[in-house]
């Protein structure tokens, strides 16, 4: 009988012992799933800070000229709208840009939008992330 109380004893051990290995394999597991979402997400703040620009723009006689609203770096140039939205399409192709708060263009076609809706340009931030 104490061999039974002895075998008994050693398989609570083992269970034991057990629980406390996948205890300790969920908690690692979690926190790298956490560790990646971290960087997931750093990520997808870097992608969209590299392609949302706040512009400023400014007409210089016939030509309209497009600068970086932080870092006044120049952006684009052109003499009309078309010229402008040429110029962008052949250098900045994917990105966005945000021109005095109250408007914004994108691409495929860069066409002069108003913000009327501040989700819609969330929305259009989330579809450009999940086609990269």
């Amino acid at each position: 009988m104490e061999d039974l109380s002895v075998f008994g004893d050693l398989v609570e051990i083992a269970c034991q012992a057990l629980l406390i290995y996948f205890a300790i394999r969920l908690v690692l597991n979690f926190m790298n799933f956490h560790s990646d979402m971290k960087e997931t997400s750093r990520q997808v703040q870097q992608y969209l800070q590299s392609i949302v620009h706040p512009v400023n723009s400014e007409k210089h006689g016939d030509v309209i000229y497009f600068f970086e609203a932080e870092t006044d770096k120049f952006i684009a140039q052109g003499r009309d709208d078309q010229e402008l939205r040429d110029a962008l399409k052949a250098r900045w192709r994917d990105h966005i840009f945000i021109v005095g708060e109250k408007y914004v263009m994108a691409g495929p076609d860069f066409a002069m939008t108003e913000i009327k809706d501040p989700e819609a340009i969330g929305r259009m931030l989330a579809e450009k992330v999940i086609n990269r």
